[in-house]
């Protein structure tokens, strides 16, 4: 499984249905999505910022995400969003242990 985060901002549809079913009631959607796909909402908070809430949830891969997210979007409920994978640190540590042959442009 991959740990992704997603950022994503409420279209007004999705502010009235917070408003409707509350915060508890958009979890419990929002954890059936990602286990339909495989997957399991690790957390789900809400933002007083640019975006409207945070997700981070495993994920088989990718492409599992895309359905969530596009899904949520085809609904009308969310607007704006971003996702980004999410790396431990074992994970980052194992990535810097690999060779890498690489250098900086205009440097030989």
């Amino acid at each position: 499984m991959a740990k992704y985060l997603f950022l994503g901002r409420f279209t007004k549809d999705g502010a009235n249905g917070l408003l409707k079913e509350k915060a508890s009631g958009r979890e419990a959607v929002a954890s059936a999505a990602f286990e339909s796909v495989g997957g399991k909402l690790e957390a789900l908070y809400y933002t007083a910022g640019k975006y409207s809430f945070v997700i981070i949830a495993d994920v088989p891969e990718g492409v599992s995400l895309v359905t969530v997210s596009t899904a949520a979007r085809a609904a009308g409920t969310v607007g704006e969003g971003e996702f980004y994978p999410l790396f431990g640190v074992a994970e980052v540590d194992a990535a810097l242990a690999k060779g890498i042959t690489y250098r900086a442009s205009g440097n030989g």
